[in-house]
């Protein structure tokens, strides 16, 4: 992974706090005629000051090392997102780039084909339910209902699976178990 690893965003983030903390010290001995320093020193009590400015440098931190982060993943054409799961999973030995590109030609699946791989609809049926969609150019789902072929609860299953994410997919092809997938997801979340 060429991305900022969160290991180096914590070293910039304490990098950013501790510069924050000697400019706060070094300033007024470099520059004693200056009272921008005293920007910071809004309360009356030292306690109030000093916690106030622990909250700023961690804002600035915060957001210097967020920023540092984006303009990484720009400069290098991410998104900013860590590694995808089944890129994962495949690093780990638990499925193939077969069985991913499998699993990922099932997303890409419609309605209708859902149905007929379910074998809850024909071909056949499939097919002139189509042939009605091109003419009046309505939802599938909606012509298949009417002519009988299918419940609604058959529409709202292939909808659902339509809309599964890649590991439910991998999961009901009996590929991975919950435990693969969480550990899978754990380890895709901390980049490791």
């Amino acid at each position: 992974m060429n991305r900022m690893r969160p290991l180096a965003r914590i070293y910039v983030f304490v990098a950013v706090f501790t510069v924050c903390w000697l400019v706060y010290f070094v300033a007024p001995v470099l520059y004693p005629q200056s009272g921008s320093i005293r920007l910071l020193e809004v309360f009356e009590k030292p306690v109030d000051n000093f916690i106030f400015m622990i909250a700023a440098f961690l804002a600035v931190s915060f957001t210097v090392t967020g920023l540092l982060y984006v303009f990484c993943c720009r400069v290098r054409g991410e998104k900013g997102r860590g590694p995808k799961l089944g890129e994962v999973l495949i690093s780990q030995g638990m499925i193939t780039r077969q069985q991913l590109n499998e699993a990922l030609s099932m997303q890409k699946l419609r309605i209708g084909e859902i149905l007929v791989r379910g074998g809850r609809l024909t071909e056949i049926n499939r097919d002139q339910a189509l042939a009605i969609q091109r003419k009046k150019y309505r939802r599938i789902g909606e012509i298949l209902r009417e002519l009988g072929y299918s419940t609604e609860a058959d529409v709202r299953w292939a909808l659902h699976t339509m809309n599964q994410k890649i590991g439910s997919i991998l999961r009901e092809m009996n590929l991975i178990t919950e435990y693969d997938l969480t550990c899978a997801l754990y380890e895709k979340d901390l980049d490791i």
